[in-house]
C-alpha cells in the first residue's frame, strides 16, 4: 500500500532535518496538516508516532558518528546533544535498546560489527515493507 502524501512529506522533512530540534507541530506544518493528522498517518502506516520515527532516524545517525565520522574522542554526551537528545542517559538507554551495546563502548571491531549489523538489518527490514519499531542487534 503506498503511503499517503502527508506521510511522505513528514518523513522527508524528518529525514532532512533530524539533526535539528524538531517538534510534532513543526513536522505537521511541514506535512501541510495538523498534528493529529500526521500522528494518525504515522500510526496507521508506520505503526509508530512522528517522534518515534524521529528518534529512530536520530539513533541511526548516532552510531555512524561514533564509528566513522565524529570528531576523535568525542563524548557520548556531545553525540547525544548533536542528534537532539537532551539527556545523555536517555540517549544511552535508547542506543542500548536499539543496538545491544553501550554507545561508550570503544570502537572495537566487535562493537562496530554489532552496530553495522543492526543498521543493515534496519535498512533491509524497512526496505522490505516490514514495520520496525526497534532493532536489538540480533537479539529477540
Amino acid at each position: 500500500m503506498p503511503h499517503p502524501a502527508t506521510l511522505r512529506r513528514a518523513i522527508a522533512f524528518i529525514d532532512e532535518n533530524a539533526h535539528t530540534n524538531l517538534t510534532p507541530a513543526g513536522i505537521a506544518a511541514a506535512a501541510l496538516v495538523g498534528i493529529r493528522a500526521v500522528q494518525l498517518a504515522f500510526r496507521r502506516h508506520r505503526d509508530t508516532t512522528p517522534t518515534g520515527y524521529l528518534r529512530r532516524v536520530q539513533l541511526d545517525h548516532a552510531p555512524r558518528d561514533r564509528i566513522t565520522g565524529g570528531p576523535a574522542n568525542e563524548s557520548v554526551t556531545a553525540v547525544a546533544y548533536r542528534w537532539g537528545f537532551p539527556s545523555a542517559s536517555r540517549f544511552t538507554a535508547y542506543y542500548r535498546q536499539a543496538y545491544g551495546v553501550l554507545p561508550a563502548t570503544p570502537c572495537a571491531s566487535e562493537a562496530r560489527r554489532s552496530v553495522r549489523h543492526a543498521l543493515m538489518r534496519t535498512r533491509s527490514l524497512s526496505a522490505g515493507g516490514i514495520r520496525v519499531m526497534a532493532v536489538t542487534g540480533g537479539r529477540q
